[in-house]
């Protein structure tokens, strides 16, 4: 699946929200630019919240965002929840051909659309299997699909390896390598193996707001020239930062 080459980034300046008498969100401004951004934090940082801001099923209390590759409508989104609503009666292809209209895509592309997206993810040879036989982890696979299957170009990943197992997180990782590069791609995790292999940027949240933002070797406090940091000085750096 391709999308056009994204020429500028996606800007959040003074996101604010409230659940209650809890700020969840407080005043989180930062830039996201194409390729793929890591959303760390630990559980109620207000990673969900913020995803689920940028996905347009959330209005903040106050605050703005700033795509202007973007359409108005949310054509063009990919939003994968925590846990994702599959109709367990469709077959897998059937569900995501379902999606596909629901997001817009011409017809006569829809079945292709939907092909493509379970190809992505390694579930074409299962495309008219009933979803309601599938594995936990197939029928996260096909969550994923539903999130690509409009080409997106902002796709946003809430703890996309929730209740998979090793192997199926190490699938999970191959398939994100694979999506386009010419999108951005937000992955939402409290797991920073889940981020240290396929994530070009990191966001670091507590509390509600973001305490850093920038590549894996700042970070780090490595050089940018410097390889991709190990799992264990991405878990040091990420606990210096959530532990402040």
């Amino acid at each position: 699946m391709t999308v056009a080459e994204l020429t500028t980034s996606l800007r959040v300046r003074g996101l604010a929200h409230r659940y209650g008498s809890r700020d969840v969100l407080r005043d989180v401004s930062l830039e996201l630019n194409p390729g793929t951004v890591g959303l760390l934090g630990p559980n109620g940082a207000g990673k969900t919240t913020l995803i689920r801001v940028l996905a347009r099923t959330l209005t903040p209390a106050s605050g703005e965002i700033d795509y202007p590759d973007l359409p108005g409508d949310v054509d063009r989104v990919g939003y994968l929840p925590q846990e994702p609503a599959v109709l367990r009666h469709f077959t897998a292809l059937e569900f995501l051909e379902y999606v596909a209209w629901l997001r817009r895509v011409p017809s006569a592309d829809a079945t292709q659309a939907a092909r493509d997206a379970l190809a992505a993810v390694d579930l074409l040879d299962r495309a008219n299997e009933k979803i309601r036989r599938l594995s936990g982890g197939m029928r996260q696979r096909v969550g994923l699909a539903a999130s690509i299957v409009n080409a997106p170009r902002l796709l946003l990943l809430d703890e996309p390896t929730n209740g998979l197992d090793l192997e199926q997180r190490m699938h999970f990782r191959q398939v994100v390598r694979q999506l386009s590069p010419g999108s951005i791609t937000v992955i939402s995790s409290h797991l920073t193996e889940d981020i240290a292999p396929v994530c070009d940027y990191v966001v670091v949240m507590r509390d509600g707001c973001v305490v850093f933002s920038g590549s894996l070797q700042a970070m780090c406090h490595l050089p940018e020239d410097a390889p991709r940091p190990v799992v264990d000085q991405l878990n040091h750096a990420y606990l210096e930062l959530v532990r402040a």
